[in-house]
């Protein structure tokens, strides 16, 4: 990676101090002379070098632009007032400024692998494919060298019998593959058409970012490198091992079955009490705390988090309302049945909450030796269930 060259930085700004407003190619033409000019260089600056040192400036609001967003306005760039104050005073330390953008980007991509790595492993478990004819699923499993319990998957006129339009499963010995035969009357030729509904213990890295509906971290996005190299760290830590096919994605497993189960325990817990815990209290009880609130934050990021508040806040105002309707307006009365109902939520909440903990601690103290050694796992307790699920309070 070059080194990066702060004298680009200074040029622009000295270009847009001087000029006021320009187009980027103008701009660049300035810095491109007094590059030449200092390094005494016959080539010019690349404009690709150039275009990363703008975007710095523009993302940390030293230089502004009159974008539009409509197709043949001219766009101009300036500085801004206040950063053209300090420029223009000695003030402005660019150095300073980039070190702390190169800070909060590593630390924002950290943050994008520990996203990937519980996205690979918590919501991803099985991989589906269906298929029309028996050719094409035996074809499918070859490269799995998988062993089937049954001897064949050929129809014998008493397995015909025995499915009379149901499903039959057929699981491989390690449970990592499971098929369903599945048979229905075709209403446009008549006759009996089985399809074959296959479900494999692992996923494809399309399969991650296509399946993401409903999931966290919509609002990050993920680099090919960034997947590639999340799906090749689990490798190294033996958590995942892909199984090649020809012409099309490799199905990555996961290799032990402890931590197959201890992943999708975790998925429910999440799924079924850690979010709806959470959900009941702001909605019944009370606004996030700082720090639920900054976990939502990375969970759902800023738009959605605040959606989601102002959501809950708006269905505690509605119940405080339909209580005070219901009792009259009498204000006394409804202190009294606010107070009840919100006697009865905790107590509901907390028996939840209860579950969730006891769970956590019993999963933290059997699957130890496993967490203990994949650091990926560690990220998923660490992101999905932080420390202040352990020590809740309601009030």
């Amino acid at each position: 990676m070059s080194k990066w060259d702060h004298k680009i930085d200074d040029w622009i700004l000295k270009v847009l101090d001087a000029n006021e407003r320009l187009g980027r190619n103008k701009i660049y033409e300035h810095v491109d002379e007094r590059y030449k000019k200092v390094r005494k260089k016959a080539n010019s600056l690349s404009k690709d070098v150039f275009d990363k040192h703008l975007k710095f400036l523009i993302e940390n609001a030293i230089i502004g632009k009159n974008d539009a967003g409509q197709k043949g306005t001219i766009i101009e760039h300036f500085l801004n007032p206040e950063a053209k104050q300090q420029f223009q005073m000695g003030t402005l330390d660019l150095r300073a400024l980039k070190n702390k953008s190169e800070k909060s980007t590593g630390i924002m991509t950290q943050l994008k692998f520990k996203a990937l790595y519980t996205l690979i492993l918590m919501f991803n478990h099985t991989t589906s494919y269906e298929f029309r004819n028996e050719d094409e699923l035996i074809s499918f499993l070859a490269p799995f060298h998988l062993k089937l319990n049954i001897p064949s998957l050929a129809d014998s006129e008493e397995n015909e019998k025995e499915r009379r339009h149901e499903k039959t499963i057929i699981e491989s010995r390690d449970k990592g593959l499971t098929i369903s035969i599945h048979d229905y009357v075709n209403r446009y030729h008549g006759g009996i058409t089985s399809v074959y509904n296959c479900q494999i213990r692992g996923m494809t890295k399309k399969a991650v970012i296509s399946n993401r509906i409903g999931k966290p971290f919509q609002y990050m996005s993920f680099s090919s490198n960034q997947l590639n190299e999340a799906f090749e760290h689990l490798c190294k830590e033996e958590i995942l091992r892909p199984i090649r096919r020809p012409d099309v994605d490799s199905v990555y497993r996961i290799v032990d079955n402890d931590v197959y189960f201890l992943l999708f325990f975790l998925e429910d817990l999440f799924t079924e009490y850690v979010i709806p815990v959470m959900r009941s209290i702001w909605k019944y009880l009370r606004d996030p705390i700082p720090e639920e609130r900054k976990w939502l934050t990375l969970l759902e990021g800023g738009d959605r988090a605040n959606k989601i508040i102002i959501e809950d806040n708006g269905h505690r105002r509605e119940v405080e309302n339909a209580i005070r309707r219901s009792v009259g307006g009498i204000e006394i009365a409804t202190r009294h049945a606010l107070k009840d109902k919100k006697i009865e939520k905790r107590n509901e909440i907390e028996t939840r909450l209860k579950i969730v903990q006891e769970e956590l601690g019993n999963y933290t103290k059997t699957y130890e030796f496993i967490i203990n050694r994949h650091v990926s796992l560690q990220h998923i307790f660490e992101i999905m269930f932080p420390g202040f699920l352990r020590h809740l309070e309601l009030h």
